[in-house]
C-alpha cells in the first residue's frame, strides 16, 4: 500500500480547505440575501465557530487552551479580519471583479514573506507556477480596463497582502500548536475584534440570516482546521498557490445551485489554474525523488 508523502497530504488538506472556503462564500451570500449586513454576518460566523469549538476543547482539559505564542495568534486574527475589511471596503470604490482579483494576489505575497520570515527557499519554478495560476484568475475574473487607476485598487491589494501574511503566521503556529487551538483562537479573536463594529448596526438580523451565518461559521472551522493541517505538511509558497482552486469550486457550486454556466474564457482560466497546481505537484514530486536518490547514494 502506497503511503502518501507529507506534501501530498498537504495538497489534500489544502484542497479540502479551499473547497470549504467556497462553501463559506456561498453561505455568506445566502446570509446577506436573507437581510443581514456584512458586519453582523461575519461576526456571527466567527463567534458561532468559536462557541461550537469550545465544548470539544473543554473535553480535552483546561491545559489545551494554553499557548506560548498568543501574540502570533493575535497577529493571525488581526491579519484575517483586516484583510476581510479591506476587501469589503474596496468594493465601495472599485468593481467587485477588480477587488476579487487583488484579494487573490495573496499567493504572490506568500513566497516573499516565506523568504524573510520563514527563511524558506523559493525557486523559479514556484514563481512560474504561481503566475500561471494567477493568469488563470485574471482570465476567470476578467477585470475592468480601469485596473490600477483608482485608490480602491490599492485598498484591495492590501487585502491580498494581509491575507498572505496571515497564512505565514499559520505556518509559524503549526510548529508548536495543535490545529484545534489554532482554529479556536482565530475564530475567538476575530469575533472579538469585530464586535465593536456591531454598534454601528444596532438592529439584529433576521432568523434566516443568523441561520446561514452559523452555517458559514461551521465552514470557518473546517477551512481553518484543514488550512492549519495543510501548512503543517507543506511549504507555505506551494500550499498558498492552491488558493486559486477556490475560484473553481465557487464556479462549480454556482453552476449547480444557480445555473451559472461557465463561459469559454472562464473554462480557459480554470484550466490555467489547474495547470499551475499540477506544476506545483510535479515539482514537489521531482524534488522528493531527488532527495531520496541523494540519501541512497550518500
Amino acid at each position: 500500500m502506497m503511503i502518501a508523502s507529507p506534501f501530498m497530504k498537504g495538497i489534500a488538506f489544502a484542497m479540502g480547505s479551499y473547497f470549504f472556503m467556497a462553501l463559506y462564500s456561498v453561505f455568506l451570500k445566502l446570509a446577506t440575501a436573507a437581510g443581514g449586513n456584512s458586519v453582523w454576518v461575519n461576526f456571527i460566523a466567527y463567534f458561532s465557530a468559536a462557541v461550537l469549538m469550545t465544548p470539544l476543547l473543554i473535553k480535552q482539559g483546561a491545559s489545551v487552551f494554553q499557548t506560548a505564542h498568543f501574540p502570533i495568534h493575535i497577529l493571525r486574527a488581526f491579519c484575517g479580519v483586516l484583510s476581510s475589511y479591506l476587501y469589503t471596503l474596496s468594493m465601495s470604490f472599485i468593481p467587485l471583479v477588480n477587488a476579487t482579483l487583488f484579494f487573490n494576489t495573496s499567493p504572490l505575497f506568500i513566497p516573499i514573506f516565506s523568504i524573510f520570515l520563514l527563511k524558506a527557499k523559493v525557486t523559479i519554478r514556484d514563481w512560474i507556477a504561481l503566475f500561471v495560476g494567477f493568469l488563470g484568475v485574471i482570465v476567470i475574473i476578467h477585470p475592468t480596463s480601469d485596473i490600477l487607476k483608482q485608490g480602491g485598487d490599492f485598498i484591495a491589494l492590501g487585502s491580498g497582502f494581509f491575507l498572505g501574511l496571515g497564512y505565514i503566521y499559520i505556518k509559524m503556529l503549526t510548529k508548536t500548536e495543535s490545529r484545534n487551538i489554532i482554529t479556536f483562537y482565530f475564530c475567538l479573536l476575530a469575533s472579538i475584534m469585530q464586535a465593536p463594529f456591531l454598534l454601528l448596526f444596532p438592529h439584529v438580523p433576521p432568523i434566516a440570516c443568523i441561520g446561514w451565518s452559523i452555517a458559514a461559521g461551521m465552514m470557518v472551522i473546517l477551512v481553518q482546521f484543514f488550512l492549519a493541517a495543510a501548512y503543517n505538511y507543506g511549504e507555505a509558497a506551494k500550499i498558498g498557490a492552491l488558493q486559486y482552486s477556490s475560484l473553481i469550486f465557487v464556479g462549480i457550486i454556482g453552476w449547480i445551485l444557480w445555473g451559472n454556466v461557465p463561459k469559454t474564457m472562464e473554462i480557459l482560466g480554470m484550466v490555467l489554474v489547474i495547470a499551475g497546481g499540477i506544476m506545483i505537484v510535479l515539482q514537489s514530486g521531482s524534488n522528493a525523488a531527488a532527495q531520496k536518490n541523494n540519501q541512497q547514494t550518500s
